[in-house]
């Protein structure tokens, strides 16, 4: 059905004339609605790539992701968003999950692994941090140690034989000064009868050592004789070369 162009009455299909002016009938259809007229439902509205490609870069950001995505799930009115952030929320919550399992895995994996270190060196370990304090003190102690033994020119082959004599001159219950006086006493040749016989043997084994007396004192002056040498040479024993530069 149509419009009579002339007088505008409507005009029935099929008809040639108009029945009230009886022009020549020829029906004026009216305007088809056209894509300009239609509005998009924005429950319904299709997103882009683009769109979609840069929730994923959003939701991705911690914190800042996990917020907007509560966000989006429930306050946007499409449903396309809707849907997208929450199946994007279960993901981050399924993944906050698991990260926490293999943390939580880990740091019980440490502890068993810190207890088992420290039943090795008879220490009672509670955590990671004891562990490290532990690892601190025996590195500061020993490399301060290793640092002054260069100091003085002592070499690897020299700190190793200055172990046992320094355990010998313990045994000997004589000092480390009252041993270095005695040693140069014994290289001027002013020792006493009684002293080279309770004494002789350690001398000479202090001079095979190839250690000078004044090497010897100043050792003595910088670490006294409460420094374990015996322990520093078993625990590197063939690595103590690796450890202290040549002078």
């Amino acid at each position: 059905m149509g419009n009579c162009v002339k007088c505008g009455k409507e005009v029935t299909d099929g008809m040639s004339l108009c029945a009230e002016c009886e022009a020549t009938a020829v029906p004026v259809m009216a305007p088809l609605a056209t894509a300009e007229s239609v509005v998009e439902d924005p429950q319904t509205k299709v997103f882009g790539l683009g769109s979609f490609f840069g929730l994923i870069l959003l939701f991705s950001v911690p914190v800042v992701g996990f917020i907007s995505a509560i966000a989006m799930a429930f306050a946007p009115k499409n449903k396309n968003i809707k849907n997208f952030a929450r199946a994007a929320l279960i993901w981050l919550v399924i993944g906050a999950l698991l990260l926490g399992l293999v943390i939580g895995a880990a740091i019980a994996a440490i502890n068993v692994a810190v207890g088992a270190v420290g039943g090795m060196v008879g220490k009672d370990f509670q955590d990671i941090g004891d562990l490290i304090d532990y690892a601190s003190g025996v590195y500061s102690e020993v490399g301060g140690t290793l640092d002054q033994l260069s100091e003085i020119g002592l070499t690897p082959d020299k700190i190793v034989a200055y172990a046992g004599l320094l355990e010998d001159i313990r045994a000997a219950e004589i000092t480390p000064e009252k041993f270095g006086h005695l040693w140069k006493q014994y290289q001027n040749s002013t020792l006493t009868t009684d002293q080279l016989e309770q004494y002789g043997d350690l001398l000479e084994k202090a001079e095979d050592a190839g250690i000078t007396p004044e090497q010897f004192e100043e050792f003595a002056d910088k670490l006294g004789d409460e420094v374990d040498l015996g322990a520093l040479a078993d625990r590197y024993g063939d690595d103590v070369a690796a450890l202290i530069p040549n002078p």
